[in-house]
């Protein structure tokens, strides 16, 4: 499943570039290129197809294997390569979930 966005095509008159940026209310987007705001030319918009992002659930294999690569000192990358559709941040994030949630359990007892 996908869902289209919004998103509008600009020139800068300043220095020829075109880019696509998202519309925001009342603002005009700066140019990447030389950072201009005052030249920016509205071209069209234009939707574009994005597929959806769902959350998957971490598993215990998923977990175990963070764990387990921290042990060894292996840096998020690499421990994100070896998990299927998992970023090194999502993996960053969810070893410290871990290692909150055993710091609670080992306060509680």
């Amino acid at each position: 499943m996908s869902r289209k966005k919004k998103y509008t095509f600009y020139k800068c008159r300043d220095c020829e570039n075109d880019f696509l940026a998202k519309p925001k209310q009342g603002k005009k987007p700066f140019c990447p290129t030389c950072g201009e705001q005052f030249y920016i030319e509205n071209m069209m918009p234009v939707w574009i197809e994005r597929p959806f992002q769902y959350k998957q659930h971490w598993t215990e294999e998923e977990d175990e294997l963070i764990i387990l690569g921290r042990q060894m000192e292996h840096t998020y990358n690499r421990i994100s390569e070896s998990l299927q559709g998992r970023s090194m941040k999502a993996t960053q994030n969810r070893f410290y979930q871990l290692q909150k949630a055993r710091s609670l359990v080992e306060q509680g007892q």
